[in-house]
């Protein structure tokens, strides 16, 4: 097994704290770059939400992060308010191209996800809890 700095951080559960430090800047780094293109589709993305479906256009989606401790990711609001089970017209656009997701950079930017890292859990999923933060995207 590859045993050095990022390689090690993403084939194992257990990170070193060199790592866990590598992790977190880089982790800011792509924060940084992806901020303002981010906002960019972002914000009329909310629009679209606010104006097809109404209030709210974001929503905190609750996972167990860290050592199974409660985590909110937010995202954009892909259904009805009324009835939870239906998708609206932008929502099945947004979940088809993942756009949903990206208001997640927050919590990459908060540190409660890293860039790499094991999927975070549902909140009601029983098992070990993670022992290093949950991934924005899946380890290899």
């Amino acid at each position: 097994m590859i045993r050095d700095g990022l390689a090690d951080a993403v084939t194992t559960y257990q990170v070193s704290e060199r790592d866990t430090a590598t992790r977190r800047m880089t982790d800011l780094v792509v924060v940084s770059l992806l901020a303002v293109p981010a906002a960019v589709l972002v914000l009329p993305l909310a629009a679209a939400v606010l104006l097809t479906s109404g209030k709210p256009a974001f929503v905190a989606v609750v996972y167990r992060g860290l050592h199974g401790a409660e985590m909110r990711l937010p995202k954009l609001r892909t259904m009805t308010v009324v009835n939870p089970r239906r998708v609206t017209v932008v929502g099945r656009l947004l979940r088809g191209s993942r756009l949903d997701e990206l208001p997640t950079l927050v919590a990459l930017a908060r540190g409660d996800l890293t860039l790499v890292g094991p999927k975070a859990q549902p909140l009601e999923a029983a098992g070990e809890p993670l022992r290093t933060r949950p991934g924005l995207l899946p380890r290899p």
